[in-house]
């Protein structure tokens, strides 16, 4: 097994293989074969933010918050929801007069993200979800420490933890 390439699996299952990616060709890759974030404009990134940080609000909260209009907010909002990016939260509303609000919520589980520490003798791993509560945490010792040998202990490590991983795909 090549361990110097780069293999990346869309959510549909597509997939490109690279040998000895560079940076550029890793974020190419990623755009060609598909990816769970698309880019996102200052608007609809800054109400995921706000979501992430401060947790389920109402639609009317978020436009109040974003400063967008509550059909701009309406439309962004449908087209997270299409997506699984955002869905309504079970939370509670504490609204007591009107019509009761649903409040939406950022699929924290939608992508898991994994973080290495490189150590002299070891690596430390952790898998989070989007709002960074940590999921799993590692030590790996690291027994050879000549860079490929590293690099594929790391592989196989993280391809474990994926596959271990009940929200990969």
């Amino acid at each position: 097994m090549d361990r110097s390439a780069l293999t990346i699996i869309s959510p549909a299952g597509r997939s490109r293989r690279l040998a000895h990616p560079a940076p550029a060709d890793i974020i190419s890759s990623m755009q060609k074969v598909g990816s769970p974030f698309p880019a996102l404009s200052e608007a609809s990134r800054a109400v995921l933010v706000d979501l992430l940080v401060h947790g389920p609000q109402s639609r009317a909260d978020l436009a109040r918050r974003s400063g967008l209009s509550p059909a701009s907010l309406t439309r962004m909002i449908r087209t997270f929801v299409e997506t699984g990016t955002v869905s309504e939260s079970e939370a509670a509303s504490t609204q007591r007069m009107g019509r009761p609000s649903q409040p939406m919520d950022v699929n924290v589980d939608l992508a898991h993200l994994i973080g290495i520490k490189l150590s002299a003798d070891q690596f430390d791993t952790v898998s989070t979800d989007l709002r960074a509560k940590a999921l799993t945490q590692s030590v790996v010792p690291i027994p050879d420490s000549r860079p490929d040998a590293v690099i594929a202990a790391m592989a196989d490590h993280i391809s474990a933890a994926t596959a271990a991983d009940p929200q990969a795909d």
